[in-house]
């Protein structure tokens, strides 16, 4: 397994995330980056003014990326033949679409994934849509078929399996493409969980609080919700949607929790740097 992961910000190369024989962690700013004009940070728990940050900053900002929940992480281990205490090895195998606008990438994994050459997209039907929401519901830790390229991980306990939608069609993204809906079937521990999401959503929209886009519909019998994503396409030269960008401490969790998609040069920022909110499509 790589004992190191380069961290993409904007599709650039933002630092390395090196693991010891001892299993902790460093994270290291690529000079280039932390001298851009435009850099910031990867968290602000890791501020550029140093250019090296230790286990104790880098391991618990990479937990904070995946699941939470025990369950998930164990399967997940199994699935990909590392301990589920191993949070470097998970990343290491889910970490090319994480929240906060950040990818963790493999060394062997970088050419194609920065390279010219289109990403592959795995377009599907409402058929295999609802098949592999069928799969998610018997196993919470199925957020992505055994042969699927475009893995993914994002925070939070539920089960969940997130999609690009482009050109009216959904798919399966691989490499630099972001995933920009996340798909939530129903919990089998409480009744009435779509709607009950769909309705706190409403509720904040109706107090004019920025919520993210959201319906409920029913695929081949098998019920979801489906939570728009913050994704950096452009529409008529303008961000259709953005939320928080880079950022992932505990503050803006809320935000880059439900957040796949990275940030474009054309985001604004606010006086700190943070990414702030553009116009949202009604």
């Amino acid at each position: 397994m790589s004992k190191e992961l380069i961290g993409l910000l904007d599709g650039r190369d933002a630092g390395r995330v090196v693991q010891d024989s001892r299993g902790k962690l460093t994270f290291t700013y690529n000079e280039a980056w932390r001298t851009a004009a435009d850099a910031y940070p990867i968290s602000i728990s890791m501020p550029l003014a140093l250019a090296e940050h230790g286990n104790a900053k880098i391991d618990p900002y990479l937990c904070g990326l995946l699941p939470d929940n025990e369950i998930i992480l164990d399967h997940w281990g199994r699935k990909f033949h590392v301990s589920a205490r191993n949070v470097f090895g998970l990343i290491a195998c889910v970490g090319e679409d994480c929240a906060g606008a950040v990818q963790f990438v493999k060394a062997e994994r970088l050419e194609t994934i920065l390279g010219n050459a289109a990403p592959p997209v795995e377009w599907l039907d409402e058929a295999a849509i609802a098949q592999r929401l069928r799969a998610l519901r018997e196993d919470h830790s199925a957020w992505r078929l055994p042969r699927d390229t475009g893995q993914f991980s994002l925070a939070g306990a539920q089960p969940k399996t997130a999609l690009l939608f482009e050109d009216n069609k959904w798919g399966v993204p691989a490499g630099r493409v972001p995933t920009t809906h996340i798909f939530k079937p129903p919990s089998g521990d409480f009744d009435g969980h779509a709607e009950n999401e769909h309705f706190c959503l409403e509720l904040g929209r109706a107090l004019d609080l920025p919520v993210v886009d959201r319906c409920t519909s029913s695929l081949s019998l098998c019920q979801q919700i489906t939570m728009s994503l913050i994704s950096p396409c452009l529409k008529a030269g303008a961000l259709r949607l953005r939320l928080v960008g880079p950022y992932r401490p505990a503050a803006e969790a809320a935000w880059s929790s439900s957040c796949a998609a990275r940030p474009t040069s054309a985001t604004p920022k606010n006086n700190n740097g943070a990414f702030v909110p553009a116009s949202i499509p009604p």
